[in-house]
């Protein structure tokens, strides 16, 4: 249904008069002729150059083009949309002399969306101009966070736009634009007031129904306080329980305000997704071979949003915690982002499911010292260039090798001797380094693979 503006002023009166009747042989009565009335016409322009229609009559636009529609007169303006609510208008500037908007469209089908003038003066002019919008682009929409600062966002992506949104637990807003990094095609940068750094190093990547990137998020316990950390989004959650089971190599770091640590171990679930169990002992276990007396089980039932999960010790209901299994890039991957059972730290914890094989592949992504960069994995070495904050560059180089001996996890690898270890774990689209605890607990790098 087309909505009108203010009513329209008096139309136009148009008369004919008819002559008096003649006498005496004369010829046929005189009148005044019919005045035509001007139809209004409109010109059309796309992204600033002037648009012609097709056969149909009708003015092809891409989602996130701006369309300026000039009329022959003043005019007020109405419209509507073949699908309801699929067009959206930004930077709307619509005056009596112009329509000016640039189209949002949240469908993936063509939409058509009419524009109607009606003449300001004469009421009885129109003319409908009518768009023929291409369906947006199938990676726009929300994505759940889960960020190494510890926390669960939204990012909402519009690449027809080519704007974002971050919205934090609190319902806090950031928003602005992203573009295309010239220099490595499929990765995008975030544009952030809150970046300072002599280097942008906000970045992403996009996968099927997925995105991993960096971005400047809030300092993990330090308020006001903003640094480019890693994260892992998905639009793809696994809400059915029985999907859950899996043997996952979780890597994990905690921050306070003043210290980081790290975390390194297998856990599993089981039973149609209602066991999840992970090993106590300082080694590093596989599940299925800790020692009986370290194997702590916890009961799984589903949390208070779809997709979520909590898990809590069937010995100490005090020990409880909540996960989540996305799929990025149709792989399960467990995540979990929050505050420790304490409250005194800022948790994050992510997982693949454990598997032997080491293909030679290339990841990029982000670390927590704000970098961004490649790194290549050929078994066994690991080898990159990271870009720092500061506009550096650094070189970063590992020799990863199973853990060894029966018990250990194979699809968990090692890189140097601890506290200078690395840990590594990785499936076909994630590669996920950590840092020993000691001398660099607390470090985290992962990147989408190619």
């Amino acid at each position: 249904m087309k909505s009108w503006g203010a009513l329209a002023g008096l139309a136009m009166l148009i008369g004919t008069m008819s002559g008096c009747g003649g006498g005496g042989g004369g010829g046929g009565g005189g009148g005044f002729p019919i005045v035509p009335v001007a139809a209004m016409t409109v010109s059309v322009s796309v992204n600033g150059t002037l648009a012609s229609a097709d056969s149909a009559g009708q003015y092809a636009v891409e989602p996130g083009d701006t369309v300026e529609i000039t009329p022959s007169m003043a005019a007020e303006w109405s419209s509507s949309a073949s699908e309801t609510g699929a067009i959206t208008l930004r930077n709307p500037a619509i005056t009596a002399n112009k329509w000016s908007a640039r189209l949002v469209s949240t469908s993936g089908a063509q939409v058509t969306y009419t524009v109607s003038a009606k003449g300001s003066t004469n009421a009885a002019l129109t003319k409908d101009t009518v768009l023929k919008v291409a369906p947006a682009d199938t990676r726009n929409g929300e994505y759940k966070v889960w960020a190494t600062n510890g926390t669960q966002q939204k990012l909402a992506l519009n690449f027809d736009t080519t704007t974002y949104e971050m919205t934090d637990a609190a319902g806090i807003v950031t928003s602005d634009g992203f573009s295309a990094d010239p220099g490595d095609a499929g990765t995008w940068i975030f544009k952030n007031s809150k970046i300072t750094s002599a280097a942008n190093t906000a970045r992403f990547r996009v996968t099927d129904e997925a995105v991993v990137g960096s971005f400047p998020f809030e300092a993990p316990q330090v308020p006001a306080t903003y640094v480019v950390q890693p994260f892992v989004a998905s639009r793809s959650l696994v809400t059915a329980q029985a999907e859950l089971d899996g043997a996952y190599n979780r890597l994990g770091v905690n921050y306070n305000a003043t210290t980081r640590d790290s975390q390194i171990r297998q856990v599993e679930v089981s039973g149609g997704g209602t066991v999840f169990k992970q090993c106590s002992e300082v080694a590093i276990y596989a599940v299925a071979n800790c020692p009986a007396a370290s194997t702590m089980t916890y009961a799984v039932s589903a949390g208070t949003t779809a997709g979520s999960w909590n898990y809590v010790n069937i010995a100490n209901a005090e020990d409880r915690a909540a996960f989540t299994v996305a799929l990025v890039g149709g792989q399960k991957v467990m995540l979990a982002s929050g505050l420790s059972q304490t409250g005194s730290d800022r948790v994050f914890r992510i997982g693949v499911l454990d598997d032997a094989a080491w293909p030679t592949n290339v990841a990029r992504g982000g670390d927590t010292h704000g970098a961004w960069g490649t790194l290549a994995l050929a078994d066994p070495n690991g080898t990159g260039s990271l870009l720092r904050p500061d506009g550096g560059t650094e070189s970063i180089s590992y020799s990863f090798t199973p853990l060894g001996g029966v018990v250990a996890p194979p699809g968990l690898r090692s890189s140097g001797a601890s506290p200078n270890a690395y840990f590594a774990v990785r499936n076909s689209k994630l590669s996920v380094v950590v840092g020993a605890r000691g001398n660099h607990g607390g470090y985290m790098h992962f990147g989408l693979i190619d």
